[in-house]
C-alpha cells in the first residue's frame, strides 16, 4: 500500500473517531440540559412543605369534634341517670317505713357517687388522658332534708282520727249497752278504741306527708346535682380541649422546625448538584467547541 493510501485510510478512521465523539458529547449535552436531577429529594422537599405543620389545623378539628360528641353523649347520660335514680329513689321511698326514710340521704349520695365515676371514666375516655378529674371535688347533693314541720293537717286528721275513732268505738260497745251491768265499761272501751283509731290514722297521714316530703326533696336535690355534674363535664372537656390543643401547637412548632431544618439540608444539595450539573454542562461544551474548531 502506498503513503497516501496509508494516509487517507487513518485520516478515515480518525473522522470516524471524531465524528463518534462529537455525537457521544452531543448527546450527553442534550441529556444534561434535559434531566433535572434530585428528583427525589424535590419530592421530600415538596412533602415536608405540605406536611411540616403535622396537619395541625386537621388534628385541632379532630379533638374539637370527639370532644364535642363526648359532650353531647355525656349530656344524655346525665339526663338518664337522673331520671333513672329519681325514679329508683321515689320507688324505694314508697316502700320504706318511718324509719327507713332517715337514710334516703345516705342512698341517694351512693347513687350520686357511682354515676360520678361512671361520667368520670366516660370523660376520661373521651379526651384519652387519664385522672382528668383527680383535682374536682365529687358531686355532692344538698344537705339532708330538715324534720317536716306538723302543720295544721296534722291537727286536723288528729281530730278527724279520734272522732272517727269514737264513732266505731260507739258502734264497737254498742252490744255492751244492752247489758245495764256493763254501761259504765263501755266508755273507757269507747275511749281506747277512739284513741288508738286517731293514733293509727294519724300515724299513717304523717308517713304519707313524710313520704311526700322525701320525693319532692329528691327531685330538688338531683336537680342540684344534674346541674354539679354538667358544669363538672363543660369544665374537664374545656380544659382537655386547652390542652390536647396546647400540646399539638407545641408538637406543630417542633415539627416544623425540624422540616425546616431538612428543608434547608436539601436546599444545599440540590444546589450542589445543580452547579455539578453546570460544570459537567460547561465541560462538554468546551470540548464539544475544540472538536468543531479543530475538525
Amino acid at each position: 500500500m502506498s503513503r497516501a493510501a496509508r494516509e487517507r485510510e487513518a485520516g478515515g478512521s480518525d473522522s470516524g473517531v471524531i465524528a463518534q465523539t462529537r455525537r457521544m458529547i452531543e448527546i450527553e449535552i442534550r441529556n444534561l440540559r434535559d434531566s433535572v436531577p434530585g428528583a427525589e429529594l424535590r419530592a421530600e422537599r415538596s412533602q415536608l412543605l405540605a406536611d411540616r405543620d403535622g396537619r395541625r389545623g386537621e388534628r385541632l378539628v379532630q379533638v374539637r369534634s370527639r370532644l364535642q360528641r363526648a359532650r353531647g353523649d355525656l349530656s344524655q347520660q346525665i339526663a338518664e341517670a337522673t331520671r333513672a335514680t329519681v325514679a329508683g329513689a321515689r320507688a324505694w321511698v314508697d316502700a320504706a317505713s318511718r324509719a327507713e326514710l332517715g337514710s334516703v340521704p345516705t342512698r341517694l349520695q351512693h347513687e350520686v357517687d357511682h354515676h360520678t365515676r361512671v361520667f368520670d371514666a366516660a370523660m376520661a375516655a373521651a379526651v384519652e388522658v387519664a385522672g382528668t378529674t383527680g383535682c374536682m371535688p365529687s358531686s355532692r347533693i344538698p344537705e339532708g332534708p330538715p324534720r317536716r314541720q306538723r302543720g295544721n293537717e296534722d291537727r286536723v286528721t288528729i281530730l278527724v282520727g279520734a272522732s272517727a275513732g269514737l264513732g266505731l268505738g260507739r258502734i264497737a260497745v254498742t252490744p255492751l249497752e244492752m247489758i245495764p251491768a256493763l254501761e259504765f265499761a263501755s266508755i273507757p272501751v269507747t275511749l281506747v278504741l277512739g284513741g288508738a283509731a286517731a293514733w293509727w290514722l294519724a300515724r299513717t297521714r304523717g308517713l304519707t306527708a313524710d313520704r311526700a316530703y322525701s320525693r319532692s326533696w329528691i327531685v330538688e336535690s338531683m336537680s342540684t346535682v344534674r346541674a354539679q355534674w354538667e358544669q363538672r363535664v363543660q369544665s374537664v372537656l374545656l380544659e382537655a380541649e386547652a390542652d390536647l390543643g396546647a400540646a399539638i401547637m407545641a408538637e406543630s412548632r417542633e415539627q416544623v422546625a425540624s422540616a425546616q431544618a431538612r428543608i434547608v439540608e436539601i436546599d444545599g444539595e440540590l444546589r450542589e448538584l445543580a452547579a455539578a450539573r453546570s460544570g459537567q454542562l460547561a465541560s462538554c461544551e468546551r470540548d464539544l467547541a475544540v472538536l468543531n474548531a479543530a475538525y
